[in-house]
This record gives structure tokens, sequence and C-alpha cells, in this order.
């Protein structure tokens, strides 16, 4: 009885820090200072978990580190700062400063398949889940940590985007608005969210579902970029320059003072926007070089709808 008040002050003391509760009784996560703690009441569970982190993290290969699991007063505790990928460690409950940042970019950037937060269109997503980055997976295949979770509508048009890590943990961002942080969660809330029933959370065909979730398994960019090297000169400068772009891009939504750089970026996209679509549009490439020059096409549509969305709202 004791253990179970204490584990509810803690949830409710959670709670009172952020908007939403997102985890179950098993595993919580919280921040101090700049570490990030997962807390239950069963080392076991903790250290399960933490192992599915760096899992995630050697995946991306990302260092990591242990560090022991405590308990006191019933209340166990496991710093796994150490163990996360670099994206939880720097996003972990937080907000950008503009509306846009969303699920399927943060999906994205997690599998480092694109390199910066921003704002991703569902046509972005869907493109590289279809790419030859990535592969859906089969109902009875085992999950691994760092697999994207695709729901889909009735349609099956993309309506959120989330990175498995375990049947306790996945990490997302339930949103574009700039209220919405970054988050380790349980599935099991986020699935709740998005209205996916239990029955069609893992499905390989809607069936009788209406929104229901695909898994992907999928390699980086670089992954994929050793695999399949370019000789295209003005391949390379392009991506260079777009990368560039988007950086500025997005420090602009995450960085306090940074919005005087507006004009450049919409003035330097509407630019490639026109180099890329007659590239895109007319085939001007080898066929080898066909995703790349696709992936920028939705790449620089994602970066003026997020220019775009920041210069409405008078950012």
């Amino acid at each position: 009885m004791f253990k179970s008040l204490v584990m509810l002050a803690i949830v409710i003391l959670f709670q009172s820090a952020s908007a939403e509760n997102f985890f179950n009784s098993k595993v919580q996560v919280i921040k101090q200072g700049e570490d990030i703690y997962l807390t239950g009441t069963d080392c076991n569970i903790l250290n399960k978990e933490s192992l599915a982190l760096e899992e995630w993290s050697k995946k991306l290969k990302e260092n990591t580190l242990k560090n022991s699991c405590e308990c006191a007063n019933a209340i166990c505790k496991k710093k796994v700062t150490a163990q996360l990928p670099q994206i939880v460690n720097t996003t972990q409950f937080e907000k950008p400063n503009a509306s846009g940042p969303n699920c399927w970019n943060a999906s994205l950037v997690a599998a480092k398949i694109i390199p910066q937060l921003r704002y991703s269109t569902p046509q972005e997503m869907s493109f590289w889940l279809k790419s030859p980055l990535c592969r859906e997976k089969k109902s009875n295949e085992p999950l691994v940590p760092g697999d994207i979770i695709a729901i889909l509508d009735k349609s099956s048009r993309q309506h959120h985007g989330f990175v498995y890590i375990s049947e306790n943990l996945s990490f997302s961002k339930n949103g574009f608005e700039s209220d919405n942080p970054y988050s380790l969660q349980d599935p099991k809330k986020v699935f709740a969210k998005y209205q996916v029933k239990p029955k069609c959370e893992r499905v390989d065909s809607k069936g009788a579902c209406a929104n229901h979730a695909k898994y992907y398994s999928c390699m980086s960019m670089e992954e994929y970029r050793s695999k399949n090297k370019s000789t295209d000169k003005k391949l390379h400068e392009t991506i260079k320059a777009i990368g560039h772009i988007e950086c500025e891009l997005s420090k602009s939504l995450f960085e306090e003072g940074s919005f005087g750089v507006d004009n450049f970026i919409s003035t330097n996209l509407e630019i490639l926007n026109n180099l890329i679509s007659e590239i895109y549009l007319d085939k001007k490439f080898k066929p080898e070089d066909a995703v790349l020059w696709e992936g920028l096409y939705y790449q620089i549509g994602a970066m003026l709808a997020q220019a775009e969305m920041k210069n409405t709202v008078g950012m």
C-alpha cells in the first residue's frame, strides 16, 4: 500500500510539472538539470528499459555508457543520459519556440534520415518510408529499438509517426504546435491518443481497423550514401546548400534571437525550390541518384511549408 501511494505521489508530481502524463506505472522519465533518469519500483525493469535505449543508440552508431540502478524508500532510479541517443538527450521535454516541428520530422531525424528538426509534410514521411532506406516489417517480425511506427488513418494516409523502443517506451512529439514537447512516452498512451485500438496496433493490412499502425526498419542517410556512392557534383553541391539553409531554419525555431534570418531562408528556399523542381519533374538525374533528388524535392517542400507557417504566425 505504501509503495503504491509513493508511486502515485511521483506521478502527480510529474503531472504538475508537465502538460501531459506520458508514462505508465512501471517506468517514468524525469529530467534533473542536464541528466535524464528512469524511475519506478523495480530495477530489473529499469535495467531492461535502459538496455533497449542503449540498443537504439548503438544502432545509430552512438557511444554509450552504463550507470547503476539505485533504490531508496521503495523508489528506484537509473540515470540513462549516456545510454540515450543524442536526439533524446537534446530534446527530452523540450519545446520549440515556434510551431512546425512535428511527429513525422522527429521520427525521420531520430532515424538519421534527415538532419534537422523542423516541420515535415506527410508526403515527406511517406516518401522516405517507401524509399530504399526503409523496409516495412511484417506483423510476425521481431521489433528492435529505433524502428519507426507509422499510424495511418482509414484511408491509409499518414496520421502520426513515432519511434519504437520497448513495450514501455517510445519517442514522440505529439503535434506540430509549439507547446507540444518531445518526449519518451508509453507507446500505449500514444496509440490511445491517436485512437488506435489494441487489435490495430500492429497489422499487415488495415482490415476492419480505422486508424492502424505499421512498422519500419530504416537505415540512416549516411549508411545509404556509403553503400550507394554518387558522382553527381551538382547533387552534392545542392545537398550542401540545402543543408546550410535547413540548419539556419531549424536554429530559428529553437534558439532565441534567431528570427532575423527569415528573409534569407525564404529567398534561398524559393531559388532552390525552382532548381529542384526542374530537375525532379524533368528527371534530369541518373537513375541511381533518383532517391536523393526526390528526397530533396520533398525536403524543400517541407521547408517552404515550415517557413510559411513561421511567417504566418508573425515569428
